[in-house]
């Protein structure tokens, strides 16, 4: 096949990861695949509590299925959160986007060098695509959820860390799960906020 499944080498020395090659291919997806991955989406989105995008930018995700899943999760009243790569224009509408402060900045062209700075390109990117809200993973800074009004943030607390690997995809699927039961935004934040830090002390 043209798309193989990404495979990940990963280097580790006295328990800590040092390096990872990756062997993967972002080839745009055949028409019927994105059809496949798009209908499905859309007929699951009927039965789930929240909506996850979680981009890679190997192209699985294309704008069509992107733009229609939003559509659909708003028809419903889900929310829909993002794991963004590159454009933001591609999520315009989104609940939740959550970059880190290096996505953060390309996407918004400005420097995230500071407390201020990020929430000024947190909120240009809110007002351009009509995002409600930026949650900003900010390493060892913690995290800062920022919409139109309001700036929350959630400080990380010190630890050794062995593997950063799926730092970010805990963040995201703990949030989104906190959300999809209920749980209010800034205490969904600080599960994830404790679920990173659980994850990157381990191998």
């Amino acid at each position: 096949t043209h798309r193989p499944s990404t495979i990940k080498t990963r280097f580790l020395a006295g328990g800590q990861q040092l390096l990872r090659a990756d062997k993967e291919t972002n080839e745009p997806l055949s028409s019927s695949s994105e059809e496949d991955v798009r209908r499905t989406a859309l007929e699951a989105i009927v039965s789930c509590d929240a909506i996850v995008l979680s981009d890679y930018g190997k192209g699985a995700l294309t704008d069509r299925s992107i733009k229609d899943i939003i559509t659909r999760a708003h028809q419903l009243s889900k929310p829909v959160i993002v794991d963004p790569k590159g454009d933001f224009s591609r999520y315009r509408g989104a609940t939740i986007v959550t970059p880190n402060c290096s996505e953060l900045s390309k996407a918004s062209g400005m420097l995230t060098n500071n407390e201020e700075s990020i929430i000024e390109a947190a909120r240009k990117l809110l007002s351009e695509f009509d995002i409600k809200s930026i949650l900003v993973t900010r390493s060892q800074d913690g995290m800062s959820l920022i919409d139109s009004s309001t700036v929350e943030h959630v400080e990380v607390k010190s630890q050794e860390v062995f593997d950063v690997s799926g730092a970010g995809d805990t963040v995201v699927a703990t949030f989104s799960a906190a959300l999809a039961v209920g749980i209010n935004r800034l205490h969904a934040v600080s599960l994830a906020n404790l679920a990173a830090g659980i994850v990157v002390g381990k191998v």
